[in-house]
């Protein structure tokens, strides 16, 4: 339980992550209210309507929705001042997790009064008490739901965040000692080669053969990821894409071939075939090939 001392991390406060939490409550109260008529709006609908017979069915609808829109409305105002008080409050102290539990509870205690308070004033119920606990329960569902719901979203989305920062920093650390490091879709590490050492990537389905020398030989690990995304992370190292199923170490580039079929690209390592280029990536790789030393042509 040592949790629920520690100051609650930053994602749960962010102004964006506040916006986006509210929003999503108010639709989702405004859902659960026309579903499941929680304060007896409904009723409180029909009782307008029978005083005014006049008034048809359409237009009883169109009053229906309403006043469960300003039912929304008056939560969603409530919400919206106590966020921005938490806010200000943020800015100069921080938030144990046992007080922002605290603070939730009092905006759900301060929208169940406001709606007993509607609830009595517009006579749709006699019993005070039978009132508060009807609208304490069905606030803490319109509430509670949707904050559980945002909040275990936007602690996945930081835990995504935090892999791919922590995998930008092993990344920039490997290539500073001439290492190339390779992830798989989960963002773990499985296999470091060194920049020298490593020919080419080929596709598999859903995966990756990873060739590389090692001893003098050329051998090939499989890692489970997509050939774009590995693009993406190896931009500006000098692995390009030459094919949509081949990226090639530039540097380790002995030959380019012209055929009849397009221009292929040879490592003269035995065992390694002849690399196709594709007419999509063909600019790119004369550019690369022109930046520094080329091959030799056939």
């Amino acid at each position: 339980m040592d949790w629920i001392y520690k100051p609650i991390p930053a994602f749960m406060y962010r102004k964006s992550n506040q916006i986006a939490m509210v929003v999503f409550a108010a639709l989702f109260a405004l859902v659960f209210i026309n579903t499941y008529n929680p304060f007896g709006i409904e009723s409180w609908s029909e009782e307008f309507v029978t005083r005014k017979t006049h008034i048809s069915q359409s237009f009883s609808r169109f009053l229906f929705v309403m006043f469960t829109s300003s039912v929304v409305l008056i939560g969603f105002i409530i919400v919206m001042i106590s966020r921005i008080g938490m806010h200000q409050y943020l800015k100069q102290h921080s938030l144990k997790a046992y007080a922002y539990i605290i603070w939730v509870l009092c905006e759900v205690l301060a929208m169940s009064l406001t709606f007993t308070a509607m609830t009595l004033i517009f006579n749709m119920q006699d019993d005070v008490w039978e009132a508060f606990t009807n609208s304490l329960l069905n606030t803490t569902l319109v509430l509670i739901i949707p904050y559980t719901l945002c909040l275990t979203f936007f602690a996945l989305q930081e835990k995504n965040r935090q892999i791919k920062r922590l995998a930008g920093i092993r990344h920039e650390r490997a290539m500073a000692q001439g290492l190339v490091s390779f992830y798989d879709e989960r963002g773990e590490l499985r296999l470091s080669v060194r920049h020298d050492h490593l020919l080419l990537l080929e596709a598999a389905d859903n995966y990756v053969c990873v060739w590389y020398m090692s001893y003098g030989e050329p051998k090939k690990v499989m890692v489970r990821n997509s050939l774009k995304r590995l693009s993406q992370q190896l931009d500006g190292t000098g692995i390009i894409r030459c094919h949509r199923s081949y990226m090639v170490n530039i540097d380790q580039v002995k030959v380019v071939r012209r055929e009849k079929d397009g221009a292929m690209l040879d490592l003269g390592i035995e065992g390694i075939p002849s690399i196709p280029i594709s007419q999509t990536y063909n600019e790119s790789v004369t550019q690369w090939l022109t930046a520094g030393t080329a091959p030799d042509a056939e």
